[in-house]
């Protein structure tokens, strides 16, 4: 057993982003950006341009597409045509946790520990996403993209994590798989837990440590 991944997970709190490391929603909800965007204004956005993207705000993400390709493209925009199209969160019949996660969370509960979600998506896609795939039992707070005003990779999200789940880093952890979620989780004062289990592979290597699944995790415990 890693001694270091063991010694994080004797910690009493963990703070899990949601996109990439609660479920796999990152490629699908990018590719639904892409087909809009090529569908609204006749622009192919290149797959690197949208990985490029990954774990940033709505905001800092309609302003990227809109520079780098010359068009009108706004978070009210985007969420205008978003409605023509289905939702990962609240309609995609694939929506599922990854494997090993919900055996993790309860084991978690299960020694008395305490989980939040810190994520840049909205409070009501969260809620919405985290009630289909049955987690709700598990989770003690969420904070949301809708909670703050300075999203990742700035620390307000995990300070406001902690704050709610009346926690001190010492005794925390991340989980996190961009690098704009571990600098927000760093700069928040936090080790962190960098997950390499989606399809969408970023560069984690700020992490403390690096997991491809949550059974290595569950062994952990």
């Amino acid at each position: 057993m890693d001694i270091q991944l063991a010694s994080l997970m004797g910690r009493k709190n963990f703070l899990f982003d949601f996109d990439g490391v609660i479920t796999d929603s990152e490629g699908y909800v990018f590719r639904i950006l892409q087909q809009m965007i090529k569908d609204h204004y006749g622009v192919s956005v290149d797959d690197g341009d949208i990985w490029m993207t990954i774990g940033g705000s709505d905001e800092k993400v309609a302003e990227y597409i809109a520079a780098k390709y010359n068009i009108e493209y706004t978070v009210s925009i985007a969420r205008e045509l978003r409605k023509g199209y289905p939702d990962y969160y609240t309609e995609y019949e694939g929506l599922k946790p990854f494997p090993y996660l919900p055996e993790l969370l309860a084991k978690l509960k299960d020694h008395g520990r305490k989980i939040a979600i810190v994520s840049s998506t909205d409070r009501y896609h969260l809620e919405s996403a985290v009630s289909r795939m049955g987690l709700s039992i598990y989770i003690d707070a969420i904070v949301s993209g809708s909670d703050v005003r300075n999203k990742k990779p700035f620390p307000e999200p995990y300070l406001r994590g902690l704050e709610a789940l009346s926690a001190n880093t010492c005794d925390s952890v991340a989980i996190e798989d961009s690098p704009t979620g571990i600098e927000s989780a760093i700069a928040a004062g936090l080790e962190c837990i960098g997950f390499s289990g989606s399809d969408v592979r970023q560069d984690i290597g700020k992490a403390s440590i690096i997991v491809s699944s949550y059974k290595a995790m569950i062994e952990a415990l």
